[in-house]
């Protein structure tokens, strides 16, 4: 992503924060991508099934720990 489409990702976003207003009781919109301009962004768990694992573990207890061991 060049500079100035990454400015321009952070104006959008400020303008959305700002438009929404400070104080609305309902959450502000928010997107979760894994992938930008088709570059992954997240990590394939598959690669790492202990970690995967584990981490679902965590997930699935309701995150009764706070940590866990890789």
């Amino acid at each position: 992503m060049s500079d100035r489409g990454f400015a321009i990702d952070i104006a959008k976003y400020f303008m959305d924060f700002l438009e929404t207003n400070f104080h609305k009781r309902k959450a502000p919109k928010r997107v979760f991508r894994s992938k930008s301009d088709n570059l992954m962004v997240g990590v394939n768990l598959k690669r790492f099934p202990d970690f995967k694992n584990e981490i679902l573990k965590l997930v699935n207890s309701n995150f009764k720990t706070d940590s866990f061991l890789i």
